[in-house]
């Protein structure tokens, strides 16, 4: 029993087939699309990811030229998607190498890399930080007041 009055299948009015970005779609309603469906509703939400990107950059570039357009890309789930989804549209993927990352993950970001032909761009911080910690104690609230411009 819900604690709520109705529940958000009962509250959806879109079309799960073809996803707005007014309504998010439950996934109880997602979880009872056949294999098909699925696919193609995957598909129209890569296009509408396009869109987005599209409708920001045409809001936001003030009607300047693009140098170059860049992903970045840790290694995770998550940067692993949006990099599959954006590399047909990006000049460079961009990896930030903390030194404190795993060097199977870094690898993972190379590989795939040139596995998509994507330019990576790949930069090491200047300080350790392991040395940072050591130096300026974890990071963190309590410790704002000792960061100092190097």
């Amino acid at each position: 029993m819900s604690d709520f009055l109705f529940d958000d299948e009962q509250l959806f009015t879109g079309d799960p087939l073809n996803p707005d970005l007014k309504q998010v779609c439950p996934p109880s309603v997602i979880s009872e699309l056949n294999p098909s469906e699925r696919i193609d509703r995957v598909g129209k939400l890569v296009d509408q990811a396009n869109e987005i990107v599209d409708m920001a950059w045409e809001k936001e570039s003030g009607g300047r030229m693009r140098a170059a357009w860049c992903v970045l890309f840790s290694g995770g789930n998550d940067s692993t998607v949006l990099a599959h989804m954006m590399r047909g549209r990006v000049d460079h993927a961009v990896h930030a190498n903390t030194t404190i990352g795993v060097e199977e993950t870094r690898q993972f970001v190379r590989d795939t890399c040139k596995n998509w032909n994507l330019n990576l761009i790949e930069r090491v911080a200047p300080i350790f930080y392991r040395e940072l910690v050591i130096d300026r104690g974890f990071p963190g609230p309590a410790m704002h007041y000792k960061v100092v411009a190097p």
